[in-house]
Formats: C-alpha cells, sequence, structure tokens
C-alpha cells in the first residue's frame, strides 16, 4: 500500500497529512476506499479535499475500458500522423498515434517549438487533418512553417494548408482551461468542419504557464495542472486525437518539468540536449518504444536526422 507521505504531491502539505494521520488515513487506500475521509470532510475549505482526492483517483484508479469501447480505440489507432522525419517517427515507435500524448521536454533552444511546427505543418498539408495549435510563449512563426513547407519538396503555389491550423494564445493556466474547454465544446459539435477533421492538438510549452504555481502551498496550481492533464487525456482518448506538448527541464538530475505526477500524464517523453548545432533526443517513458536515442540538426526543411 502507498503511503500519502511518500507521495511527495505538492497538494499534501504537512498540514493536510497531520489531518489525514489523527483520522488514521494513511495511505491512498485509506483515504480512496475506506470512507473514514468523510468524518474530516468539514476541516477543508475551497474544495482542497476533492482537489486531493481527484488527483490521486486520476493516478491509482484509471477508468475502466469495456470491449467495444477498447474495440474502436484500437481500430482508431491506425490513424498515425508523421513528424515530418521518417527516422524520427521510426524512433518514437512509429509515428505520432491517435489517442496518445507526447512530449518534448527539452532544455531553451533544443529545437521543441521547431519540431512543434513541423508536425503541424506536416499534419495540415499532407492529410485530411485540421491542427489547434496553442501558443503559449510566442515561438510560433508562420514565416518559418512557410519555409519549412517551401524546403520540403511540396507545391509553393498552393499554401492553403495554414487555413487548417488554428492558433490559440494561452498565456496562463486558466486561459489554456478554458482553451481545451472551447475545443471539447467543438468536438461534440458534429456540424463544426474544423473540429470533425481535428487529429492533431499541439501545446508549446505547458511548463512555462504552469510550472511558476507549483510551489508549496500553492494548491491552486497543482488543481490546475490536474485539470489540465485531466482534459487532455480526455480529448486525446474519447476523440482520438494526437496531443503534442513541450516542457522545460529542471537541472540535477535533467528531467522534464512539473514534477512526479506529471509523468504519467504522457504515453512517451522524449529529452531533447542541446549539443552545439545538434540537438541530442533519448526516449525517457513510452507505451510504445522501449529506450532509444538520436540526434538531428534544424534545417530550412525542418530537421535532418544524424
Amino acid at each position: 500500500m502507498t503511503l500519502l507521505s511518500n507521495l511527495g504531491l505538492p497538494c499534501l502539505t504537512p498540514k493536510i497529512l497531520r489531518l489525514f494521520q489523527e483520522a488514521d488515513i494513511l495511505t491512498v487506500e485509506d483515504l480512496l476506499f475506506s470512507g473514514k475521509v468523510k468524518k474530516i470532510s468539514s476541516a477543508f475549505k475551497d474544495g482542497i479535499l476533492n482537489t486531493i482526492i481527484k488527483n490521486l483517483e486520476h493516478l491509482y484508479t484509471p477508468p475502466l475500458w469495456n470491449a467495444e469501447d477498447m474495440f474502436e480505440k484500437l481500430a482508431y489507432e491506425g490513424i498515425c500522423l508523421s513528424t515530418g522525419s521518417e527516422k524520427f517517427d521510426q524512433f518514437i515507435g512509429g509515428g505520432l498515434y491517435s489517442g496518445d500524448i507526447l512530449e518534448l521536454a527539452g532544455d531553451a533552444s533544443s529545437g521543441k517549438s521547431q519540431l512543434c511546427m513541423l508536425i503541424s505543418m506536416i499534419a495540415a498539408s499532407r492529410t485530411y487533418s485540421t491542427v489547434a495549435l496553442i501558443d503559449t510563449n510566442g515561438a510560433f512563426y508562420p514565416k518559418r512553417m512557410l519555409e519549412m513547407y517551401n524546403n520540403s519538396g511540396e507545391s509553393t503555389e498552393d499554401i492553403s494548408f495554414f487555413n487548417k491550423i488554428n492558433i490559440y494564445n494561452a498565456h496562463d493556466p486558466q486561459k489554456l482551461i478554458n482553451t481545451l474547454t472551447e475545443l471539447e465544446y467543438k468536438l461534440e459539435d458534429d456540424d463544426d468542419e474544423f473540429a470533425s477533421n481535428l487529429n492533431l492538438i499541439v501545446i508549446d510549452t505547458i511548463g512555462n504557464i504552469l510550472a511558476p504555481s507549483l510551489g508549496r502551498p500553492q494548491t491552486l496550481g497543482h488543481s490546475n495542472m490536474v485539470d489540465i492533464s485531466y482534459r487532455l487525456k480526455t480529448i486525446a482518448e474519447k476523440y482520438n486525437i494526437t496531443v503534442v506538448i513541450t516542457n522545460h527541464v529542471v537541472k540535477n538530475p535533467v528531467k522534464p518539468a512539473l514534477g512526479q505526477y506529471w509523468r504519467s500524464i504522457p504515453n512517451t517523453t522524449v529529452l531533447l540536449l542541446k549539443c552545439g548545432d545538434i540537438t541530442n533526443c533519448s526516449i525517457l517513458s513510452s507505451s510504445r518504444t522501449g529506450p532509444a536515442e538520436i540526434s538531428f540538426k534544424i534545417v530550412d526543411s525542418g530537421i535532418t536526422v544524424l
């Protein structure tokens, strides 16, 4: 059984852990299944208890699949987008699968935004897909995407693919939540042409808007992260959409930011480390492939794998 005190979650402050201990709630199982929490629910304010329970349910009680839902999911997994590089596709397990979340975690200038623009351009120009690109830090440059397109061997006379890419600006957690909510509404509308062809959502970058509000005892920041991650998982799995997100890294050791909870969200996490004009990539975790390494350089057409 997992002790609550060993989870290291920002929402489980020393004060909250003491309240649980006084009620003999020591493990995840005690909190979620014993019913003991009802006796102390009045001691919590502002929905903090619900946030903690929702957080732990997401981690330890994943939703059940019936056979019909599983069959539909497997059928839709045949939809696989390309990163624009066959070698990079192979590196991440065959490409960008519908229903999956790919995390690109790296330091500044490691090529995260370049990959996001390349993936978006490839999806919009070579398939029927529409793309929702959520820019949180002003890193989207249409001229750079056009340069990739013009050097990719495609016809330069037709740049109508830009009409299939919707740009959303979200510079704080609440704006990101609002944007994801808007996309969910659109996806429920069968008459929305953009949403009916939406196969790719890109968020560049998620770390810089979530990380500042995650330090103890800021439970609101952790609540936002739980909310956003839940929405991303729901959108990806319910509507069979590929989600690509970028994240920054923390040092000693080098790893993706946002802590232990976030690690369970992406299906695949790729670490990108800049070394001169070369970016070295490694698979940190994946449900599609095993450990692997690859290197690439930024070129006019996007990336070239070495």
